[in-house]
C-alpha cells in the first residue's frame, strides 16, 4: 500500500514493479489497462485512515477511427457531430483520424468501474486542432505531456513528442477547484472532493499515445507529481506487447512477445533505470543538503564553545585583569556568525559605586575614549544596562545613545550587564552591531553566558588580589620574626662567646633555623609546589656542615599504585631521572626508607645497604634517604647525596628530620589548598554556569535551592520558588505519585528511585507547558536536616533529534532496498528464462544461514548479495543467456566473466557487508576448482559458500533453456556426493535440514 502524500522513491520503484508484473497474464490492451488501473486505484491509500487516495482513475489511448469497434465509432461520430456519410466535412472522421479512447476506469461510484457505462468520455475524436483546443483538459494534458497537438491531429507518427528524446511526461493541476482545465466542477469536482488532478502518459513505438488520469482526494506537491514520470515508463513497458490487440473480443492474443516488442521493452527499461537513477541522485543530494545544514550548525556551536573555552583559559593565565579583559573583548569581536562591527568595550565598577570605568576597548577613537572613560549608572546605553541589570539593545543611534560626536557613523549596540549570582553588577560588555541589525534571542543567550564567565573571572581576580595581600602580610610577619630571632641569636652569641661548645651549638642551631626559615619563606611564595620544592632543594644542598653532593630530590607517594614518584629534583642527569622516575616500596634505598618508615643511610654504592639502581658512568656517592611523614603516614621520601665515605652522624639526621618535618607541612599545605581550591572553584563554576537545572528540596518537599539552569528550563526565578512545594513543576496527574514517592524516600522501605540513578519524567514549566526531562537524584544531610538534590535536563531536543535520525535512517534503508530490487529486475529482464532465480537463491540462502546460526549482519549481507549475485550477467549477450543448446567453450568463458563484472560494478559501493567479494566468490569450489580466482577452503567467504550450494540446488531443481528441470532429488544427490570436495559440508547439512523443515521454492 502506498500513501500519496508520503510517496517516496522506494514506493515509486515498488509501484512500477507491480504495474510491470500486472499485465503478464493479459490477452489484450483493454485487459492490461484494467490490471494497471486496479494496481493504482487499490494500492494508493491514506496510511492513517485506510481511505483511498483517488476519487477516479482512467486509462486513455489513441486509436485510429477505422480500427475502433462499431459502438465506439458511433460514439466518436456523435461526439464530433458528424455521421458516417459526412467524411468530407470539417467534422468528418477519416479511418486514420486519431481518437482518444477510454480503455479502463475505476472510481468510487459503481458506474465508473466500466468503460461502457462512462458518460461522455468513451471516445474523443481528435479531428482538428480547434476541436482539441476547445477541450481544455485534453489540450492541457497533451501539452503538459510534451505532445505536439498538430502531429496528433494530422497523424504524424514521426514527431509526436516535442522533445524527440523523451516519450513520456506528467500532467499536473495542483488545485482542481474552479480551475478552467478541470470540467464538471459542480457535478464532480466539488461534491466528490477532488483536490488535485495528476496524469502521466507517453508514446508507444507505433506512435500511439496513452495517458492515465487520476483525480485525487488530496493536494499533491510538485516533487511527488514529478515522480510519476517513471510510472509512465512502467506502463509503457506493460502495454507494449498489446499494440495489435486493443479491445477485448475483437483481436486474438499472440501468446508471446515479438522481437520489436521485446526490443521496445529493453529500451523502456533502459529509460526507466536512467530516470530512477536520476531521481535517486536527487534524493541523495537533498539528504546531503540536510546533513550539510546540520553540520554547519554543529560547527557554529563548536566555534562558539571554542570562544567560551578560550575565555576560560585566559582566566587561568597570570596576566592582569585589564589584559585579560582586552583579550576577551578581541575574542568576542572575532565571532564570525555575529553581525558585529569591529568596535567594543568592557567597563567595570571599581571603588566608586554605580560608576563604570573603561578597562578594555577595541577601535575606540579619541572621542569615545574620553567620553566613555567613566559612565554613571543609567547614563547612555551602558549605564542603562548596569542600572536595569538587563541587556540593552539598539539597532541605531536613538535617544538613549547620549554619547555622540560629529561624524559618528550609524550603528547599533548590545550592552550586556556583568553580574554575580546575587545580582551585584560588576560591569558592562558593550558591542557594536551593524545598523538595523535584528535582535536575536540566540545572540543574547550567548552574550549572557559570556557575561557570566567574565563575572567569574573578575571575581576570581579580586579574590587573588585579596589572597596576595594576605600573603604579603604573612610574609611581613615572618620577616619580623626572622629579624627578632636573628637579634635573639646575636644576644645569645654575645652571652656565650666565651663558651666554645655552646657557641658552636648556637651557630649550628642558628644555621638550622636559618635553613628552616628560608624554607618557610620559600613556601609562602606564589609558585607551584614543584618550583617551591626545587628552590628548597637548592637551599638544602648548600648546607655547609654536611658533606653533601650537589644533588637531592623529593619523592611523593602514589597511593593508587603504592610506589614513589619523583616529584622534584636538583642536578640530576637524564639517565638518573629516567631510572628513578618511579620506585616501588622496598626498591633501592629510597624504597626501603618508605617501606621501613625510617632513615636509610649508605656511605657508598658498594656498601650496605646496597644501591639497587645503577647505570654506566654513575659516580660513587652515599645517601641519606629520609621518609617524609605526616600524622604517622609516609607521604614521600627526601633524599640527599653525600660524598663517598661520609660517616653517619646523629646531628646530620637531626637536621634532616627537622627539614623533613618542615617539608611535610609544606607538601600537605599545598596538597590541601590545591584540593580545596579546585573543588571549590569547580563546584562554584559548575553550579553557577551550568545550563542544567539543579534543585534541592527538604523533607517536606519544599524547594531549598534553585540555580539559573532551573530558571531557564522551568521559567521561574529563584525568588518565585524558594520555600514552595516542588509539585509546582510537576503535572497535576503525577503529583500524588510524587508525594507517595517522597514519603517512601524518608521511610524505612525501599525508595522508588535509588540515588545516583537516572530516569526520564515529564516536567511542567511556568507557562503550563509539559516537556520531557531527565532526572538524577542524590540524598545528603547537613546540620539543618536531610535534603534531596536533583539534576534535571530538558531533553526535548534530544528526543526530537532521535526521532528525526530514525526517520532519515528508515528512508535511507528504503532507498537502498529499492536500488537492490532494481538491480535484480535489470538482470532478470536480460534473462527471462531464469526470472526469479536470484530471489529463490536468496530465499534458500537465508534459510541455510538461519540453520547455521549466522549473525544478523551476516544474514543481511547474504540477502543483499544473493539477490544480485548474477548482476554481472547484465553484460552477457542475451542470445548466450537464452541459448537452448549446449554452450560453446568460448561462450561459457563469457558467462564465467559475470562474477568479475558483478564484483567491478559493486566494489565501489560502500555496503556495510562484503557484498562485492561474496558476488565475486559465489562460483568458487571448496577444492579450488571453481572460478574466477580458484580459491579454496577457508579463503572463500562463508556467505559465498552458502550461495554456491543454494545456486546449484535452485538451478537443478528448475527449468533452464538448455534442459528441463532435473528435480530436487538430483540436486540433493549432487551436493551430498560432492560434500567436502566441491561444497562446504556444514552448508550442505544446513541445506538438507532447511528442506526437511518444510522449505520450498516460491514461483
Amino acid at each position: 500500500m502506498f500513501d500519496l502524500l508520503r510517496f517516496s522513491l522506494g514506493d515509486m520503484i515498488k509501484c512500477g514493479h507491480l504495474i510491470r508484473q500486472s499485465t503478464a497474464e493479459c490477452g489484450c490492451m483493454e485487459d492490461a489497462a484494467n490490471e494497471i488501473l486496479k494496481v493504482i486505484y487499490t494500492n494508493f491509500r491514506d496510511s492513517d485512515t485506510g481511505k483511498g487516495n483517488f476519487v477516479l482513475v482512467r486509462f486513455f489511448k489513441t486509436h485510429r477511427f477505422g480500427l475502433l469497434p462499431e459502438e465506439l465509432k458511433q460514439a466518436a461520430l456523435e461526439r464530433s457531430g458528424a455521421t458516417c456519410n459526412d467524411k468530407e466535412s470539417d467534422k468528418g472522421l477519416q479511418d486514420d483520424t486519431n481518437c482518444l479512447t477510454l480503455l479502463s476506469t475505476y472510481g468510487v461510484e459503481e458506474a465508473w468501474n466500466k468503460r461502457q457505462t462512462s458518460e461522455g468520455h468513451q471516445v474523443i475524436p481528435l479531428y482538428s486542432v480547434s476541436f482539441v483546443n476547445s477541450l481544455p483538459m485534453v489540450s492541457a494534458l497533451l501539452s503538459q505531456l510534451g505532445v505536439d497537438i498538430h502531429d496528433v491531429v494530422h497523424n504524424n507518427t514521426q514527431r509526436q513528442f516535442i522533445n524527440a528524446d523523451k516519450t513520456y511526461g506528467v500532467f499536473y493541476v495542483y488545485d482542481a477547484t474552479s480551475n478552467p482545465l478541470v470540467p464538471a466542477q459542480e457535478g464532480f469536482v466539488i461534491p466528490y472532493g477532488v483536490k488535485s488532478v495528476l496524469g502521466f502518459g507517453g508514446e508507444l513505438p507505433n506512435g500511439e499515445i496513452f495517458a492515465v488520469m487520476m483525480f485525487c482526494g488530496v493536494y499533491l506537491s510538485d516533487d511527488i507529481a514529478d515522480m510519476f514520470k517513471t510510472l509512465a515508463l512502467s506502463v509503457q513497458y506493460a502495454i507494449v506487447p498489446f499494440k495489435t490487440s486493443a479491445f477485448r473480443g475483437h483481436y486474438s492474443p499472440t501468446g508471446k512477445l515479438d522481437s520489436s516488442s521485446l526490443y521496445s521493452r529493453v529500451y523502456i527499461l533502459s529509460n526507466l533505470m536512467r530516470v530512477t537513477e536520476e531521481m535517486a541522485l536527487l534524493a541523495t543530494t537533498r539528504l546531503d543538503d540536510m546533513v550539510s545544514q546540520q553540520t554547519m550548525e554543529l560547527k557554529e556551536s563548536y566555534r562558539t564553545q571554542g570562544v567560551i573555552n578560550s575565555i576560560l583559559s585566559l582566566s587561568l593565565s597570570p596576566m592582569s585583569l585589564e589584559a585579560q579583559l582586552q583579550e576577551i573583548l578581541e575574542l568576542l569581536l572575532s565571532v564570525s556568525w555575529f553581525a558585529l562591527e569591529p568596535v567594543g568595550s568592557i567597563s567595570i565598577v571599581e571603588d566608586e559605586k554605580e560608576v563604570l570605568v573603561l578597562k578594555a576597548s577595541v577601535n575606540f577613537n579619541e572621542h569615545l575614549l574620553s567620553k566613555c572613560r567613566r559612565i554613571p549608572f543609567n547614563r547612555c546605553l551602558c549605564g542603562i544596562a548596569a542600572y536595569t541589570k538587563q541587556i540593552v539593545f539598539s539597532d541605531c543611534i536613538d535617544e538613549r545613545h547620549e554619547t555622540t560626536y560629529p561624524g559618528i557613523l550609524e550603528h547599533g549596540h548590545y550592552c550586556v550587564p556583568i553580574m554575580l549570582a546575587d545580582g551585584s553588577v560588576l560591569g558592562v560588555v558593550n558591542l557594536y552591531v551593524r545598523s538595523r541589525h535584528k535582535r536575536s534571542l540566540r545572540e543574547e543567550e550567548f552574550l549572557s553566558a559570556i557575561a557570566k564567565t567574565i563575572a567569574g573571572i573578575i571575581e576570581r581576580k579580586r579574590m587573588e588580589d585579596m589572597l596576595r595581600l594576605s600573603n604579603e602580610q604573612l610574609e611581613e610577619k615572618v620577616m619580623t620574626r626572622n629579624i627578632d630571632m636573628v637579634m635573639a641569636n646575636a644576644r645569645l652569641e654575645v652571652e656565650v662567646k666565651n663558651h666554645k661548645n655552646a657557641r658552636k651549638k648556637l651557630k649550628h642551631n642558628y644555621q638550622i633555623q636559618q635553613t628552616i626559615n628560608s624554607i618557610l619563606e620559600i613556601s609562602l611564595r606564589a609558585s607551584s609546589l614543584d618550583e617551591i620544592l626545587r628552590e628548597i632543594l637548592t637551599v638544602v644542598v648548600s648546607i655547609p656542615w654536611i658533606s653533601l653532593e650537589s644533588k637531592a630530590c623529593v619523592f611523593l607517594v602514589d597511593d593508587n599504585k603504592k610506589v614513589l614518584r619523583m616529584y622534584s629534583s636538583y642536578n640530576f642527569n637524564d639517565e638518573h631521572l629516567k631510572r628513578c622516575k618511579e620506585i616501588s616500596f622496598g626498591q633501592c634505598l629510597c624504597g626501603k626508607a618508605a617501606l621501613q618508615e625510617e632513615i636509610v643511610f649508605s656511605s657508598g654504592l658498594h656498601s650496605e645497604p646496597h644501591h639497587d639502581i645503577a647505570y654506566s658512568g654513575i659516580q660513587d656517592h652515599g645517601h641519606y634517604c629520609v621518609p617524609i611523614k605526616y600524622q604517622e603516614k609516609v607521604i614521600g621520601v627526601f633524599t640527599v647525596f653525600t660524598k663517598e665515605g661520609h660517616k653517619r652522624k646523629q646531628d646530620d639526621e637531626t637536621i634532616l628530620l627537622a627539614l623533613t618535618n618542615t617539608l611535610a607541612g609544606v607538601i600537605m599545605r599545598y596538597s590541601t589548598e590545591d584540593i580545596l581550591r579546585e573543588r571549590e572553584e569547580h563546584l562554584r563554576s559548575v553550579i553557577r554556569t551550568s545550563v542544567t537545572a539543579i534543585i534541592s528540596i527538604d523533607t517536606d518537599g519544599r524547594i531549598a535551592f534553585w540555580n539559573d539552569g532551573a530558571s531557564n528550563i522551568f521559567g521561574y526565578s529563584a525568588d518565585e520558588v524558594i520555600g514552595r512545594d516542588l509539585s509546582l513543576i510537576i503535572p497535576e496527574r503525577f503529583r500524588d505519585d510524587y508525594r507517595a514517592g517522597l514519603s517512601c524516600q524518608f521511610s524505612s522501605g525501599p525508595p522508588p528511585l535509588a540515588t545516583g540513578e537516572t530516569c526520564e519524567l515529564i516536567g511542567l514549566n511556568k507557562a503550563g507547558v509539559e516537556f520531557p526531562i531527565e532526572l538524577s537524584l542524590t540524598r545528603w544531610s547537613a546540620r539543618s536536616g536531610t535534603f534531596f538534590t536533583g539534576i534535571i535536563r530538558d531533553i526535548t531536543r534530544r528526543k526530537n533529534a532521535i526521532s528525526e535520525l530514525e526517520q532519515s535512517l528508515n528512508k535511507l534503508r528504503g532507498i537502498t532496498g529499492a536500488v537492490i530490487e532494481a538491480m535484480s529486475v535489470a538482470v532478470e529482464v536480460r534473462d527471462p528464462y531464469t526470472a526469479g532465480h536470484q530471489r529463490r537463491v536468496a530465499d534458500l540462502a537465508r534459510s541455510i544461514a538461519h540453520e547455521m546460526g549466522l549473525s544478523n549482519d551476516q544474514r543481511d549481507g547474504l540477502r543483499v548479495a544473493a539477490e544480485i549475485h548474477d548482476l554481472g550477467k547484465i553484460s552477457v549477450p542475451a542470445e548466450i543467456l537464452s541459448k537452448a543448446g549446449k554452450l560453446k567453450p568460448q561462450e561459457f568463458e563469457i558467462i564465467k566473466d559475470h562474477s568479475d563484472i558483478g564484483y567491478n560494478i559493486l566494489k565501489g559501493i560502500d555496503f556495510p557487508y562484503p557484498v562485492a567479494d561474496i558476488v565475486l566468490q559465489h562460483h568458487e569450489k571448496l577444492n579450488g576448482s571453481g572460478y574466477p580466482r580458484g580459491l579454496s577452503g577457508e579463503d572463500i567467504l562463508i556467505e559465498a559458500r552458502i550461495i554456491c550450494v543454494a545456486d546449484v540446488v535452485e538451478a537443478m531443481a528448475n527449468h533452464r533453456p538448455y534442459r528441463p528441470a532435473l528435480g530436487l532429488e538430483k540436486a540433493f544427490d549432487e551436493i551430498n556426493t560432492n560434500s567436502g570436495t566441491l561444497y562446504d559440508p556444514d552448508v550442505v547439512q544446513a541445506c538438507m535440514r532447511a528442506f526437511s523443515k518444510g522449505f520450498a521454492f516460491k514461483h
